[in-house]
């Protein structure tokens, strides 16, 4: 039986890899075509270069003597059996070149964390560095994992200037929350069934009867404003995925006093929603930025698991669902499109407040306010869609996500986005559903010990420590018994009082202006702490 991927020797002593019987190099000079591609590829500042399948390593050295100080540059391979038979390789090259390194890279999970450890706030651009012909067996793949790279950086930039206005609240809810941290982490869970993903588009509607249908045979898990919809039409789901920092969801939730159900939490999100009864919590942490608190918080083995902030409660909810299950997930009502006057499927919050303005006076609400939101005609699977840059960015972080997912996300929706999504009519769903081995469904894990309970409340007390003696000496400068510089040391230890301020100044200083914020800052995160 011939072996999958073997070294063997050019004629000019050179090695090269074989990789199911073709030559992943010239057979000839092995290393010419890398360095021509390493001399001729472009050079930029702040940027992150990504080598796909970097195999032997030609073409790096030349590279990386080209390259700015500002970048930095990794190897990613996402063939287990090229990792193992390079792996002496590139651990020599990684000895020799300390910047260097390389990572066998097989989710979007995994590329976040890689991409999280990286990004220090110097990055600004990614670029991929294509050396060798194992670029080429795994394109696909390498695409996808660049372009999702790519929209992590889009992300985290767009997020820095989110935080000038949501900073704040992001910490004031997290410093709320902290109790939650006892409860189960995200990556507790996991089922065996295959997964419905509902959105609150209007391509929703005409799949509620599908899934009435097969209510048994899946995992139901929705977006927050998809619920009404559900409830109303007698379909509680196993999972709600809960996002939203602001109070603007808790109409959401209506109605769900007496069900059990999973609810999916950003420990960010509103405090209310987490107090939701009959729950099961699963606690998950989008990052926003590295802050003393966060790092407090890993240290202590307390920080949730962490995923991208994605921005869009579906793609995140999408990204949960291949986290939680490794089987098929079925997608419905993520359109990030919609026909005027109709921005959402029906029993939806919004279109009950809509429906509730309307009047003699005021006419169609819905229709009004569509047509108030700059829009343009979408490339849809019906005529007459309308969509805006921000929904179409999240389509399209949508579908880079699904080419990541081995080909097990399929679209039920008959409305929205034409994307490169497989999509299912209702025979070739019932006969995929039916051919599913269903498992045992749900993992059950033991109620949090009581361990992590009074670790999250020693926790607690530390910081509120460290507040009070920032404000106990504080009052000190304002009577004159200390010098504004005796507190830069305990401001930075708390720069989660100041990281989204917009200042152009480097941060902390001794401004009576920033001082002032910063003391305000603590104040309220020591009142949210001692809740």
């Amino acid at each position: 039986m011939e072996e999958k991927v073997g070294l063997t020797q050019a004629p000019n002593g050179e090695d090269y890899v074989l990789c199911q019987g073709k030559s992943l190099y010239s057979r000839y000079a092995p290393s010419a075509s890398s360095e021509r591609a390493a001399s001729l590829a472009e050079m930029k500042e702040n940027c992150i270069y990504i080598v796909p399948s970097p195999l032997l390593g030609y073409g790096i050295f030349s590279f990386i003597k080209r390259m700015p100080e500002s970048s930095v540059l990794i190897g990613i391979e996402c063939d287990q059996d090229l990792m193992a038979l390079t792996a002496p390789q590139q651990q020599r090259i990684m000895k020799e070149i300390p910047g260097y390194r390389c990572y066998r890279i097989g989710s979007p999970g995994q590329l976040y964390e890689l991409f999280r450890r990286t990004q220090t706030g110097q990055y600004r651009h990614c670029s991929l560095l294509a050396l060798n012909g194992g670029y080429g067996a795994n394109k696909s793949r390498y695409d996808a994992l660049f372009s999702t790279l790519q929209l992590f950086m889009k992300n985290y930039w767009q997020n820095r200037l989110t935080m000038a206005k949501m900073g704040h609240l992001w910490i004031k809810n997290l410093a709320e929350n902290l109790s939650f941290l006892a409860q189960r982490d995200i990556k507790e869970f996991h089922t065996q069934k295959p997964v419905l993903l509902a959105g609150a588009g209007e391509s929703l509607e005409k799949t509620i009867p599908l899934i009435q249908r097969y209510r048994d045979s899946i995992y139901l898990l929705c977006v927050d404003t998809a619920l009404q919809p559900l409830l109303r039409s007698d379909i509680l789901p196993d999972g709600i995925v809960n996002l939203e920092a602001q109070f603007y969801n808790l109409k959401d939730f209506y109605g769900l006093q007496n069900h059990k159900f999973d609810l999916f939490s950003d420990i960010t999100a509103f405090p209310s929603t987490l107090r939701l009864p009959n729950c099961t919590h699963y606690i998950f942490t989008s990052s926003f930025e590295e802050t003393t608190l966060h790092s407090r918080l890993r240290s202590s083995r307390l920080l949730p698991s962490e995923i991208p902030p994605l921005g869009s409660v579906g793609v995140t909810a999408l990204y949960l669902a291949g986290e939680i299950s490794h089987s098929r997930i079925f997608i419905t009502g993520l359109d990030f499109s919609y026909i005027q006057g109709k921005t959402h499927a029906r029993e939806t919050p919004f279109h009950d407040w809509c429906r509730l303005q309307e009047g003699r006076l005021k006419g169609d609400v819905w229709y009004t306010f569509s047509k108030s939101r700059p829009s343009y005609p979408a490339v849809g699977k019906i005529e007459k869609l309308v969509t805006n840059r921000i929904l179409e960015s999240y389509g399209k972080q949508l579908e880079d996500l699904c080419k990541t997912m081995d080909h097990r996300v399929f679209d039920l929706g008959k409305m929205g986005l034409k994307m490169s999504i497989p999509t299912l009519e209702t025979k070739e769903f019932e006969h995929m559903i039916q051919s599913i081995k269903i498992g045992t469904g749900i993992k059950n894990y033991p109620e949090s010990p009581n361990e992590k309970k009074n670790t999250v409340l020693e926790f607690k007390k530390s910081e509120i420590e460290r507040l009070k003696n920032l404000l106990f000496l504080w009052e000190g400068v304002v009577s004159g018994k200390y010098e504004e510089q005796e507190l830069l040391p305990y401001i930075t230890d708390c720069d989660y009082l100041y990281f989204h301020f917009p200042d152009r100044k480097e941060l902390p200083n001794t401004d009576p202006a920033f001082l002032f914020r910063v003391i305000r800052e603590a104040r309220i995160i020591l009142k949210h702490l001692s809740k």
